[in-house]
């Protein structure tokens, strides 16, 4: 098991975690001068700064990012670009859309991450089905969010720990992991403060699991997060 940590581009963060973790997972955009020398894995930029791949109407912003997310994984000689499926939000976005052009992109780094099934639309790779069904089609590696594993679980009344295990069999090689609360369903808190059976979710992960802590940006909370997580694993494997 390895373990990281995420930021979108926290200087803070990267410069006092970049030494004490295995791997660092940064956005995009962040500053190359922070990541130098550094293993890192990289996340392209998704909805929330307008990039949806399902949309036909956005395919050069959608093309552009993908292109500088691989110049930057370039750069800091990652071998993972994480990206997200896309989203339904308008008649310009189809499912049909995303896979191809996903699909185009030939590059055996990028992998595609699962998403909680509620939004302002509908997201893309909400269901162990679903995004089995478009990994095959795209051709690409998985990236399990055990978090938006849970809250489509709970959205679709059924149980979450046989969703994980579903999930599972999709061979991810890289797994997000972030405190949660149900039934509010409050997502990407520290893992101290999460009421889900942490215990039992981590004893479900294969041994060679790359885990990235999606948690606070709180660097205190976070090195308790590290302790927990270590402890956990060393209880359950």
């Amino acid at each position: 098991m390895k373990i990281g940590v995420k930021t979108y581009d926290g200087e803070e963060y990267i410069e006092f975690f970049k030494d004490k973790v295995d791997f660092l997972e940064v956005m995009s955009f962040v500053d190359r001068e922070l990541i130098k020398n550094s293993k890192i894995v990289i996340h392209s930029k998704h909805s929330r700064f307008g990039i949806n791949p399902a949309d036909i109407n956005k395919e050069n912003e959608n093309k552009t990012e993908i292109e500088e997310s691989q110049n930057i994984a370039h750069f800091c000689k990652s071998n993972k670009i994480i990206v997200h499926p896309g989203i339904i939000q308008n008649e310009n976005c189809s499912e049909k859309q995303a896979i191809e052009f996903i699909r185009k992109m030939n590059d055996k780094r990028i992998i595609i991450e699962n998403m909680p099934k509620m939004n302002k639309g509908v997201n893309l790779c909400s269901t162990p089905e679903e995004t089995k069904d478009f990994l095959e089609k795209t051709n690409k590696g998985f990236c399990f969010d055990i978090n938006h594993a849970i809250s489509s679980a709970f959205e679709n009344k059924l149980d979450p720990y046989a969703y994980i295990k579903d999930f599972i069999k999709l061979n991810p090689v890289h797994i997000h992991l972030g405190g949660q609360t149900i039934p509010d369903d409050t997502t990407h808190i520290a893992l101290t403060e999460s009421n889900i059976d942490l215990k039992g979710v981590i004893a479900l992960l294969p041994e060679n699991s790359d885990i990235c802590l999606e948690v606070t940006q709180d660097i205190k909370k976070t090195e308790e997060d590290i302790k927990l997580l270590k402890s956990l694993w060393k209880e359950t494997h």
